[in-house]
């Protein structure tokens, strides 16, 4: 699949994203707020009312952010921060004309640093995976969103905001066995057919592992304590066979850049990861291929945020909402995400969100661990 840098330049107003929902299917939205008339017919009570403005998601008294405005924005580095940077902030800020600042972060990291930061964030907007929004809501340092000021939020379901209202769904991807085409054919073996395959001899020496806190390892811990029979709150089974093929293991990775790497030079065959990384990879020229295991795909979501205390939140609130519209989905699958829009065509080789065969990893696994204790139990069993 050839990856497709391609950038968007929507001739709308920047008033339109404060005025209607953009992401409407409907071509020809009339952009003007409809007047009310008070029951008062004298002529003397007559008022239109106020138009709803994404900027006031975290503030009510926010004003809206014009050209040359800017806001930290965080998500993932490699080729994530390749696409963000190259074709999706180019067309938000065609847009809208306000600039972001880009600062790669792992999704655990990014939110662990919101945390211990508590309420002085230096990031406006994180875009991150459950486990780490679960983690930053429990230490209530997320804004609380008002979705009502939002107005792609209109023709998209609730089931997207997510609980404790501090959280919307802008993507969703499914999880499975990546692998590399090239090194199997040479090697003469056949794809993975189970992620337990990941243990087997034929790839012993070539097997790439996310390590935790990033969210894919934590992920991938859970899936084999859930597939070797482990109980949901002990990972200890998962962690001790993981241990097996640690010493052997090509790469150790925490995030995408040195596992491209070990892709890239051959090192590393095999691997645990999302349709994401993989499509962007393939996007890129890479041999890589993913399969998605009958009975074992599970699909996450991408999620996002605003720290409690963000310096630019009325900025990041119109990137949130911006995000959400046609325009803003339409650039958001450059990632490989499956949209949230079905207005929206899903990427190639995408298990759809609500496919028979794709599971809900919260709704079967339940709430994700807490980072940093799966972190340590990583390394007190696994090792570095």
């Amino acid at each position: 699949m050839n990856f497709r840098f391609v950038k968007v330049f929507v001739s709308v107003l920047v008033s339109c994203m404060f005025l209607v929902s953009c992401g409407s299917d409907d071509d020809d939205v009339d952009t003007a707020p409809s007047p009310s008339t008070s029951d008062d017919t004298s002529g003397d009570d007559v008022s239109t009312p106020a138009a709803t403005d994404p900027s006031q998601c975290v503030d009510a008294d926010a004003a809206q952010p014009g050209p040359g405005s800017s806001f930290v924005l965080t998500f993932g580095g490699g080729p994530v921060e390749q696409v963000m940077v190259d074709v999706v902030i180019p067309a938000f800020t065609e847009e809208t004309g306000i600039e972001v600042v880009y600062a790669p972060n792992t999704t655990a990291e990014a939110m662990a640093k919101v945390i211990a930061q508590d309420g002085n964030p230096d990031v406006d907007l994180v875009i991150t995976a459950e486990t780490p929004y679960l983690s930053a809501l429990d230490a209530g340092v997320l804004a609380e969103l008002d979705i009502e000021v939002l107005p792609a939020m209109e023709d998209l379901p609730e089931e997207l905001i997510l609980e404790g209202n501090a959280g919307i769904t802008l993507g969703t991807f499914s999880q499975g066995i990546s692998y590399s085409t090239e090194a199997l054919e040479e090697a003469g073996l056949e794809p993975p057919e189970s992620i337990l395959d990941l243990f087997e001899d034929d790839y012993a020496g070539h097997v790439g592992l996310w390590v935790p806190p990033q969210a894919t390892g934590i992920s991938f811990v859970r899936i084999v304590n859930h597939l070797i029979g482990g109980e949901v709150d002990d990972l200890t089974p998962a962690l001790e066979k993981i241990a097996e093929v640690r010493p052997d293991a090509a790469e150790v990775a925490s995030s995408v850049g040195p596992m491209a790497a070990a892709i890239t030079d051959g090192r590393v065959w095999v691997w645990f990861d999302s349709q994401v990384v993989s499509g962007i990879l393939a996007g890129q020229g890479l041999p890589v291929a993913i399969v998605f295991p009958e009975g074992e795909t599970f699909h996450r979501s991408q999620i996002g945020v605003i720290p409690e205390g963000a310096r630019d939140g009325a900025a990041a609130c119109t990137f949130l909402n911006w995000i959400l519209t046609q325009a803003g989905q339409e650039n958001f699958v450059e990632l490989n995400f499956a949209p949230v829009r079905d207005s929206v065509d899903a990427p190639e080789r995408h298990v759809p969100f609500f496919a028979e065969e794709s599971q809900s990893e919260t709704a079967v696994l339940g709430n994700p661990q807490d980072p940093q204790e799966v972190t340590q139990m990583w390394n007190e069993i696994v090792g570095g």
